[in-house]
């Protein structure tokens, strides 16, 4: 496992699979973020509007397993700063 933190921009899609088979992150403040899941490395234009993550004080806000190596992309954007772990 590998540990990150990433200061996030509504403005901008940040890739955060990062060729991996999982991630999973804690959002450092209570501001919503959104993802979106594609199977290809373009980044998304910044207007396209992806799925809420909500702040969840039991467990990772976000996690996502099984996915393809290199194959798939987790895209997320927000007013917020993350920390995770991905492997």
């Amino acid at each position: 496992m590998i540990t990150f933190e990433l200061s996030l921009s509504p403005d901008e899609w940040v890739e955060v699979l990062d060729g991996g088979t999982f991630v999973a992150f804690d959002l450092l403040n209570a501001v919503n973020l959104e993802v979106l899941f594609a199977e290809i490395a373009t980044t998304p234009l910044a207007s396209i509007v992806g799925n809420a993550v909500k702040y969840w004080p039991d467990s990772w806000d976000f996690e996502a397993s099984g996915m393809l190596a290199g194959g798939q992309y987790i895209w997320i954007k927000g007013s917020n700063n993350i920390r995770g772990v991905r492997g």
